[in-house]
C-alpha cells in the first residue's frame, strides 16, 4: 500500500503577487505554510483560496498556521478563525500549529474549551508539531499524545522528523504513536542537529528513511507525509516528491 505524500509550499509573504506562480508550476499536493501572524491577518484569504481553486495542478492537503502566542486569546482566535475558513473553502480539514512558548497552565482551558469548540464547529483538526526543548507548552511526542487523547476529534499530532533525536528513537515513536499522527514533516538532520530540514536521503542525515518509509507502508500509515526542506533545497524537495509519489 502506498503512502500519501505532499510537499511544503511557503506562501510568499514578502510579495503576495508571486503567488500567481502556482498557475505555472506542477506542485501537486501541498502543505500551504504561513509564517508571520501579522501578514496572515492582513492577507485577503478569499483571493488566496480563489487562486488555489483556479490552479490546475495544485491541491492543498494541509495548512500550516503562522507561529503565534496562544496566551493572547484574541489574536489566537482571529488567526484560527481565518485559517478555519480557508480550510472549509479548500476542503482541507488538517492544520498544523506550533505549541507556543506559553505555560500550559495558562493556555490549557483556552485550548480545551474555546479552541476545541471552534475546531469542532468547523470540523477541522489541529495537529500539534513536535519540538524538543523545555520552552514550549508541549514538548516531544509523548506530551502531545497525553494532551490530545481526550480531544482526538479536533487535536492530533504533526511529527517532525528533523526536530527529533536519533533514528532508533524516531522509528520507535513513529510506530508507537502512528495512530495519532495525522501529519508527518519529513526531512533529515545531521549529527547534533547542526543541519536541519535536509533531504531525506542526504549523505549527512542520521535518519534512515528507507526504513521509515518501509514502516509507514507496512503499518499502513493513514496520514500525510509532507516533504519539508530548506528553501535552498527546493529542487531536491521536488525531485524526492516526484519519486515518492510513484511508490
Amino acid at each position: 500500500m502506498g503512502i500519501k505524500v505532499a510537499q511544503r509550499y511557503a506562501f510568499p509573504e514578502d510579495d503576495p503577487r508571486r503567488f500567481h506562480e502556482i498557475h505555472l508550476k506542477d506542485l501537486g499536493d501541498i502543505e500551504l505554510a504561513f509564517h508571520n501572524p501579522r501578514h496572515f491577518l492582513k492577507l485577503n484569504h478569499k483571493w488566496v483560496c480563489r487562486q488555489i481553486m483556479d490552479a490546475r495542478w495544485v491541491k492543498v492537503v494541509v495548512i500550516h498556521l503562522p507561529s503565534f502566542h496562544l496566551h493572547n486569546h484574541t489574536l489566537s482566535l482571529e488567526i484560527l478563525k481565518k485559517a478555519f475558513e480557508m480550510s472549509l473553502t479548500l476542503d482541507c480539514p488538517l492544520l498544523v500549529v506550533h505549541p507556543s512558548r506559553s505555560p500550559l497552565a495558562i493556555v490549557k482551558s483556552f485550548l480545551e474549551e474555546d479552541v476545541a469548540a471552534l475546531a469542532h464547529f468547523y470540523d477541522v483538526k489541529l495537529c500539534w508539531e513536535t519540538f524538543l526543548g523545555e520552552k514550549r507548552f508541549l514538548v516531544g511526542a509523548s506530551e502531545i499524545v497525553q494532551f490530545v487523547m481526550r480531544f482526538s476529534e479536533v487535536f492530533g499530532m504533526c511529527y517532525d522528523t528533523a526536530h527529533m533525536r536519533g533514528h532508533k528513537e524516531v522509528l520507535r515513536e513513529i510506530e508507537e504513536h502512528m495512530h495519532i499522527i495525522d501529519v508527518m514533516h519529513a526531512s533529515n538532520h545531521s549529527e547534533s542537529h547542526k543541519q536541519l530540514h535536509i533531504p531525506i536521503f542526504h549523505s549527512k542525515g542520521v535518519l534512515d528513511f528507507s526504513e521509515i518509509i518501509h514502516i509507514l507502508r507496512k503499518k499502513q500509515f493513514q496520514g500525510w507525509v509532507i516533504l519539508e526542506y530548506l528553501p535552498m533545497l527546493q529542487k531536491s524537495q521536488y525531485m524526492d516528491y516526484s519519486i515518492l509519489k510513484k511508490l
